[in-house]
């Protein structure tokens, strides 16, 4: 079984007057782009408050301490007890982005403050863009069918997905959450972007639940410690670098959800070449 590190993140310091910076969230993007198997995890219980929790295989564990931009601290794998576990799913092909441009509207943590309690998390693992490019041909190959019968095939989203085909980064991911209380799991699904019914081209649905049952009251927690615990496995969500963005980008105000300070003032890592970053996962630490 793969072997992984924990760390505790903290994306700004209290002992300068720190703003969001969007370098910040390059830095996060860096990692995505070169940890093979990565997983954010924000967590929201009464003791702790809201938390914000990084995945990594452990020979990758260099990399993540060597980011500047943000506070990592190294600590022990992180669980809770829930009553209702779901995964969800594109509710259309993967062809059609979440995102169709860098311009993210809607992020996890600018609604996180209204969560419910519990767990949000989203884990990838790289994936080739034969896929993505294959469906895509296909998709032409089916609007020219249909167009030599006479009748015209339009799709809307059609340079969407003709962008979506284009990325250069694509990612296999699980998306999922768990909450505390069984009676709060529409209403944390609600809050999580790109789940409304009016999103388009793409939105995320329901694609399994796991409740607490009288018989075995612990069976969403199995659930979700498995997942924790495992490389991401969801071959049939492949999401672009920009799809994953309101997941993976940091909170504009983080005081405003109660994440801890960095121990340490933190800046842009702007002062290494990615090509030199990329040699740190090498190396055990």
């Amino acid at each position: 079984m793969m072997e992984y590190s924990w760390f505790k993140i903290n994306p700004f310091s209290s002992s300068v007057d720190e703003k969001y910076d969007e370098k910040k969230d390059d830095d996060l993007l860096m990692l995505c782009r070169n940890i093979p198997d990565i997983m954010f995890v924000i967590f929201k219980t009464p003791s702790a408050g809201t938390t914000l929790f990084l995945r990594v295989p452990t020979t990758h564990q260099r990399m993540v301490e060597s980011i500047v931009s943000f506070g990592a601290d190294l600590c022990e794998k992180h669980i809770i007890l829930v009553d209702s576990f779901v995964r969800l799913k594109l509710e259309k092909s993967f062809l059609y982005p979440l995102v169709s441009d860098k311009t993210v509207t809607s992020e996890i943590f600018s609604v996180f403050s209204d969560a419910p309690y519990g767990i949000f998390g989203i884990k990838l693992s790289h994936a080739p863009s034969k896929p993505i490019v294959s469906k895509y041909k296909s998709f032409l190959q089916k609007k020219a069918r249909k167009n030599d019968e006479d009748k015209i095939h339009v799709d809307p989203y059609e340079k969407m997905i003709k962008q979506k085909s284009e990325c250069t980064r694509f990612f296999y991911s699980e998306i999922f959450f768990g909450v505390q209380k069984l009676s709060d799991t529409g209403a944390f699904h609600d809050i999580i972007p790109h789940t409304a019914q009016h999103v388009e081209p793409n939105r995320l649905v329901q694609a399994k639940i796991t409740i607490a049952k009288e018989k075995d009251l612990d069976a969403a927690t199995k659930i979700l410690k498995k997942t924790l615990e495992t490389k991401c496995m969801g071959k049939n969500m492949i999401l672009s670098d920009f799809d994953i963005l309101p997941f993976v980008r940091f909170p504009t105000h983080p005081q405003n959800i109660g994440l801890d300070s960095a121990a340490i003032p933190t800046m842009a890592s702007d002062s290494f070449d990615e090509r030199e970053f990329g040699d740190l996962g090498k190396s055990t630490p």
